[in-house]
């Protein structure tokens, strides 16, 4: 008798283990520009100007 409980306990665990998270997901778009420091001057021809670009992000959260 004390068996056949534990199996359907651990039966029933198993079910509850496969429902799904809630799951929350953003997308995040940062623009950005600067200055490159000067620190050597043999890579002086390399610099041509500011820096700037977009990031762009995709961030998913899962509760669990």
């Amino acid at each position: 008798r004390f068996l056949l409980l534990l199996t359907v306990g651990f039966h029933l665990f198993g079910f509850a283990q496969e429902q799904k998270s809630p799951t929350f997901s953003s997308i995040d778009v940062n623009y950005f520009s600067g200055n490159i420091a000067l620190h050597n001057d043999d890579i002086l021809h390399l610099i041509t100007g500011h820096p700037e670009g977009v990031i762009v992000s995709w961030n998913k959260k899962t509760f669990g």
